[in-house]
């Protein structure tokens, strides 16, 4: 009645680009030109889902960390899209305010953000398929924000629920981790329903290291516990990019506290390996070793045995285990390396071990 129609294609190949012609049957006829057909992810969350290759510093405003990745990012196969900041009180079904798809370039890849391009760049190297990014996200909200009838959600997702895309990239929960697991199990259910895609893939990014370790740490523990509840889901572990205060590039007004690391290769490229390994099975790409079994010994220390350890386990530094005995207190915990997926943890201050902890507290020079 309105003129509205959708068109459906059967399945397509890889490739492109294309020309793609409508032509109704009083021959008036609208083209598409420069078509792709390949992997579509929308990228979802915060602002550090959102902070821009621009906004990546290199000790000072002045010089950026990613200019040669920049100079050369030239792909016409990593395409990149952005919805602008809308917040709705009702749903909005047709997107007014974006970028609309755009090839990676040196002149824009600058100004768009980094872990969706990392994400795409690395998907694309990885398949040497079209990769395209869809940015949907927002500095400072909260996870209610982006369940359906959320405000955020009712501005910037809902209108591109049409779109037929793979899966989600999610980098949010930052000062929110109580409960966050089940939370983010709901929002993933509600997405999947308003995309018609029960499988749509659903990939997470842990906190990095932060000042406030023990909210971050509980956060950390959310989005894994998701994994156990959730199919079709996963997450990437980016412990160690996280920016200490001193560490702040001089004169960057938005990063007071280190609470937006300018590591963002890092996180974007181990998401895309994580969805390549978890999600379409590619063997040798980055993941990251998870306790397995923990098992007291008799003469006070712990074995922590750990899986997917690749070639093996490498122990680089001293810091990050703890351990607590009956009464909950945590002592920091030495650890042995003793075999390829093997460690033995040991502390001065109890032999009474009930609980084993990695990745808490944010010392300074750790390796983790």
């Amino acid at each position: 009645i309105n003129g509205e129609f959708e068109i459906w294609m059967s399945p397509t190949g890889y490739g492109g680009p294309y020309t793609l012609t409508i032509i109704d049957e009083a021959g008036c006829c609208v083209v598409f030109s420069d078509v792709l057909f390949g992997e579509v992810f929308v990228m979802g969350g915060q602002s550090n889902m959102g902070w821009s290759m621009s906004q990546c510093y290199d000790g000072t405003v002045s010089k950026l960390y990613y200019q040669d990745i920049i100079d050369n990012s030239a792909n016409d196969n990593v395409r990149y899209m952005q919805v602008y900041p809308n917040e709705s009180d009702a749903p909005v079904e047709y997107l007014s305010s974006c970028i609309t798809w755009i090839a990676a370039s040196a002149k824009c890849v600058v100004n768009q953000c980094a872990v969706p391009y990392f994400f795409a760049r690395r998907l694309n190297e990885l398949y040497n398929v079209p990769v395209g990014v869809v940015v949907a996200c927002m500095g400072a909200t909260h996870i209610s924000t982006w369940t359906i009838g959320g405000r955020w959600y009712n501005g910037v997702v809902k209108p591109v629920t049409r779109m037929t895309v793979r899966g989600v990239c999610w980098y949010q929960g930052e000062g929110d981790p109580d409960n966050y697991g089940q939370r983010l199990a709901e929002l993933i259910s509600m997405w999947r329903s308003e995309f018609e895609n029960p499988s749509l893939y659903w990939a997470a990014v842990q906190l990095p290291r932060y000042i406030n370790w023990e909210g971050y740490a509980r956060s950390r523990e959310e989005v894994k516990k998701v994994a156990d509840i959730v199919d079709k889901y996963t997450y990437c572990v980016t412990l160690d990019t996280g920016l200490y205060p001193e560490w702040v590039a001089e004169g960057d007004p938005f990063n007071d506290d280190g609470v937006h690391p300018y590591q963002k290769e890092e996180i974007g490229s181990r998401l895309a390996e994580i969805v390549a390994g978890d999600f379409f099975g590619a063997p040798g790409v980055w993941s990251s070793p998870y306790m397995e079994r923990v098992c007291k010994t008799e003469n006070g220390t712990v074995d922590v045995t750990y899986k997917n350890v690749g070639e093996g386990l490498v122990l680089a530094g001293s810091y990050g285990f703890e351990v607590a005995d009956g009464d909950g207190t945590y002592y920091d915990a030495t650890p042995h390396l003793v075999g390829k997926d093997k460690i033995v943890l040991s502390c001065r201050a109890t032999e009474d071990i009930k609980k084993v902890r990695y990745g808490y507290k944010n010392k300074r020079g750790e390796q983790v």
